[in-house]
This record gives C-alpha cells, sequence and structure tokens, in this order.
C-alpha cells in the first residue's frame, strides 16, 4: 500500500523557504525548463507524456525541492523487481523510453533514475532532501 508524502517545510531565520513535496502535474512545464538548464543538453529533458507517466505509475517516488515557491530540484525513482531486471543492466533497460515499463510495486529495490537541482541553487544541498 502506497503512502502519501507529507510536504516538509523548512525555513533558516529569515531565510529561503524550502518545502519538498510530491511532483504535480501543474509543476511539469517548471520541470522541464528546469532539466533543460540542469543537463545543458547532455540529456534530452523527459516529455510531458513521461512525467505524467511517472506520476501515474509512482507518485510517491517524484519528488521536488521549492525555493520560495519556485521548483529548484527533481528527482525521480520507480521500484524495481531486481530479479526480473538482472543485476547486469543499461539505463534504458531500467526507463524503457522514459515510461517506467519496469514499475514494480512489489519490487525489492529503489531505482533513483535522475536527480536535477538549476544550476543556480547547486551547493545549497538540495539533492540530500530528496
Amino acid at each position: 500500500m502506497a503512502t502519501t508524502r507529507t510536504p516538509r517545510r523548512t525555513r533558516s531565520k529569515n531565510g529561503p523557504r524550502l518545502v519538498v513535496r510530491p511532483i504535480r502535474v501543474e509543476d511539469l512545464d517548471a520541470i522541464q525548463a528546469l532539466h533543460e538548464r540542469a543537463f545543458k543538453g547532455d540529456f534530452a529533458p523527459w516529455s510531458r507524456a513521461n512525467l505524467e507517466n511517472h506520476i501515474s505509475l509512482f507518485p510517491e517516488g517524484q519528488l521536488c525541492v521549492e525555493l520560495d515557491g519556485e521548483v529548484v530540484a527533481t528527482s525521480s525513482s520507480l521500484i524495481v523487481d531486481i530479479e526480473a531486471l538482472g543485476w547486469e543492466h543499461t539505463y534504458e533497460d531500467v526507463c524503457q523510453g522514459g515510461f517506467l515499463r519496469r514499475h514494480d510495486p512489489h519490487g525489492d529495490y529503489l531505482y533513483g533514475i535522475d536527480i536535477a537541482v538549476d544550476p543556480r541553487h547547486r551547493g545549497m544541498k538540495l539533492s540530500r532532501r530528496l
């Protein structure tokens, strides 16, 4: 049974407000723009269809960090059955075109497939919060 993750808010005295929470469909345009900045052409950002699929399959595994209301970091993961996947595998074996067809809610491994941090906010240890 999936659990719902409650957004966590932190604020240092008179500092920025950070919120770690699940990704929502209304975040997708901001997330795609963030991925463009974070990956700078090294990787194509997830398509809108990919991201909608991630949220549909495993919403608890799709997280973001907001800094004063702006999405500045994201992470995506899925659960896999490692015996079915095999120890020797590629990123594409896991992601399957970005549609996470290997997600198995009864699997035994949480598999992180990406973390993106806005270059303007690197060095703030945001990925640790995800």
